[in-house]
């Protein structure tokens, strides 16, 4: 008998946010990730071997790209995952891009055979991939917009910023 062993990399919430808030809501949005995608439980997902679909790693990751595609745009915010009081429209970007990179994945994978009338196709879901990613996206765009324009609201009566505002 003998035992194989693999080395597994696995990150925790600390490694992707720096405040102790931000990990323990990191924490909380991972669960409601894996609820929102079905991936809850590792026994409905029979083409994975009853693994789930995402790892923990890649579930703190997505939710980082969510903050930081957030954070992106006119106006460029600073906020951090502890900041934004609406949980699922963090997730519904963390989601995003995770259907984004499975997406791509499987484009990159895809692999078609047919020889005599028999046909072989691989990683054949990426079309699947991109119609999700396109319409939870849109949502998640107009979400964004929405955020993005309170932003403009709350520091349009705070005056013009220079460096002088400071003294």
């Amino acid at each position: 008998m003998s035992i194989t062993l693999s080395y597994k990399s696995q990150k925790s919430p600390s490694d992707f946010f720096s405040l102790q808030a931000d990990i323990d809501k990191a924490c909380e949005l991972r669960s409601k990730f894996r609820r929102m995608i079905g991936d809850d439980d590792s026994l409905k997902n029979v083409f994975e071997d009853d693994d789930f679909s995402f790892s923990d790693s890649q579930i703190y990751g997505f939710l980082r790209d969510a903050i930081d595609d957030i954070n992106s745009g006119i106006p460029r915010t600073a906020y951090n995952i502890g900041l934004i009081e609406d949980d699922n429209f963090v997730v519904m970007g963390a989601i995003v891009m995770a259907l984004t990179a499975r997406g791509i994945l499987e484009s990159k994978n895809s692999l078609n055979f047919s020889d005599q009338g028999v046909s072989i196709n691989t990683y054949d879901k990426a079309s699947s991939y991109q119609s999700w990613s396109s319409s939870i996206g849109n949502q998640y765009a107009q979400e964004k917009a929405r955020y993005k324009q309170a932003e403009y609201y709350r520091s349009m009566f705070t005056g013009i910023h220079s460096d002088y505002n400071r003294i």
